[in-house]
Formats: structure tokens, C-alpha cells, sequence
């Protein structure tokens, strides 16, 4: 089978079990008042990340610091990872999950005070027990990364996870976390000439790119990124380079009713709000 079709079929099966994947335990299943109605989350944060891109420590220890600074009670978290088409690296969702928020003052009068002290105890722990359950899953996402392979897909692969992941999530507000270089080095569009990365013609490969079909509807997503233009080796960008590089992707983003609020480059300076 293609291998492109091989990644959308793993995209459209990480979407059906995104939509009843919790892979942190539930503090409200304490409560015997408990609604059975579905919770509607008014944050969801995807952390995405590139694996065709090998961080140093420092920036690896900056995602954690960035993912954990975000996260409130009551939010979703979803992280994912994709990589070239090739070598048998797809898409994938290591983690997708809830933390309970917390109750109301209304909730709380009318839930017992023996389920009271049960949800009280667990929401106590849940947090530490979340954060080294991200904590496991972002170090292997980040240490998956390997710049040997020869393409980097990075379009295509946001146009699958915002058609089939993003933009399905009910969620009030989007929150994507995006770690990458932002290099495309793909038959839609390369960033290199001669194993160099130049300046771009942005209308040029924001044609091949809308060509390629590698868009999709975010839902108004706010996009932040981490690593854009990160070389290991060090390697000088110049302000050309670098300007025309964030400006394909602020219209890329745009185009895909998104909106790029921070451009790490490579360290967010901010916060996520």
C-alpha cells in the first residue's frame, strides 16, 4: 500500500480514538452525583511534534517547562508526532487525555460529603500523577527524533492533523504546540537548493503548497511554536532567510483558519496565556 495512504488511515484511526481515549483516571467517577452527561472542555492543548528534528536538552526541557506552565484543571491534552513517509514512520498519538476540573461551589453543596472527601483526595494526586504521564510520553516523542531521514513532510502532515484531529476536538479553544523546524524539504515544496536553506520565494511555494492540497480548517486554532529554524550543528540563519521562513508559515496558517500567535525560534519567549 502507498505510503501516504498508510498515514491517513493511521490519521483517521487516531481521530475515533481521540474522541473516547482518556489515559488518566477520572477523579469525578468518586462522585455518586456524577452526570452522565458528556464533559465539554473549554481548553484542549495538542502538543505536535516533528520527529524528523533531534532537539538538544535544553530545548526538550523548555517543551516540558511550556506544556506543564499551560495546563489547568479541566483541560485536554493530545500529543502527537509524525515524521517522514518513510522507514516506517507514521503518525502517531502517544497520549490523549483529561484532567478533572474543579467542582463548583453549587457541585459541591449538593454532592455528599463522604464522595466530597474521595474526589477531594484523588484531585489532590492527579495532578502529580498527570504531569509524569505527559512528562513520560513528551521525553519519548522527543527522543524519537531523527534528522538523518532524507524528507520532512511537515504541510502535509498539519493539513491531516487539523482535518481529522484539530478541528473535530469540542473544545472552546484550540491550543496547538507545534515542535519543529518548520524546514519543508518535500515533493510540495523545499526549502533547501543544494543542501542549503535559502530564502524563500513565499508566493512560489505557497502555490505548490495550496496545489499539493496540504491545507485544512483548524477551526481557528492559536498556534505556537517551538524550534522553528533550530539547527543542531548551529548552523547561521540569516534575517532574510529567517523572515521569509515565518512568513510562509503565517500565511499557511492563516489559510488554514488558524493563527499563529508565538514563533519560537527557536525558544518561545512568553508564556502560552
Amino acid at each position: 500500500m502507498n505510503k501516504v495512504w498508510v498515514c491517513l488511515l493511521l490519521l483517521v484511526s487516531l481521530q475515533v480514538s481521540a474522541d473516547a481515549r482518556n489515559d488518566f483516571n477520572s477523579c469525578r467517577d468518586l462522585l455518586s452525583e456524577s452526570s452522565a452527561e458528556p464533559t465539554l472542555y473549554q481548553r484542549e492543548l495538542f502538543v505536535i511534534v516533528d520527529q524528523t528534528v533531534r532537539l538538544d536538552v535544553a530545548l526538550k526541557r523548555h517543551v516540558h517547562a511550556t506544556v506543564h506552565e499551560f495546563l489547568q484543571p479541566g483541560d485536554r491534552i493530545t500529543l502527537l508526532t509524525f515524521s517522514a513517509y518513510a522507514q516506517s514512520h507514521y503518525a502517531s498519538m502517544p497520549l490523549s487525555g483529561a484532567t478533572d476540573a474543579l467542582l463548583d461551589d453549587d457541585t459541591r453543596y449538593h454532592t455528599s460529603l463522604t464522595s466530597l472527601r474521595k474526589f477531594d483526595r484523588c484531585m489532590a494526586r492527579q495532578g502529580e500523577v498527570v504531569r509524569r504521564h505527559i512528562d513520560m510520553a513528551l521525553k519519548t516523542a522527543l527522543n524519537g527524533g531523527d534528522d538523518s531521514l532524507p524528507r520532512t513532510e511537515v504541510a502535509a502532515s498539519l493539513a491531516e492533523f487539523g482535518a481529522n484531529v484539530i478541528a473535530r476536538s469540542t473544545a472552546k479553544r484550540r491550543v496547538v504546540l507545534l515542535v519543529s523546524d518548520m524546514l519543508e524539504n518535500s515533493s510540495t515544496a523545499s526549502f533547501y537548493r543544494n543542501g542549503e536553506l535559502v530564502q524563500l520565494d513565499v508566493a512560489a511555494a505557497m502555490k505548490t503548497t495550496v496545489a499539493s492540497g496540504a491545507l485544512s480548517d483548524w477551526q481557528e486554532a492559536e498556534i505556537f511554536i517551538i524550534g522553528a529554524a533550530y539547527s543542531p550543528q548551529g548552523v547561521y540563519r540569516t534575517r532574510p532567510v529567517l523572515e521569509s521562513l515565518k512568513k510562509f508559515w503565517s500565511i499557511y496558517l492563516e489559510k488554514s483558519n488558524a493563527r499563529l500567535v508565538g514563533w519560537g525560534q527557536p525558544e518561545l519567549l512568553a508564556q502560552i496565556p
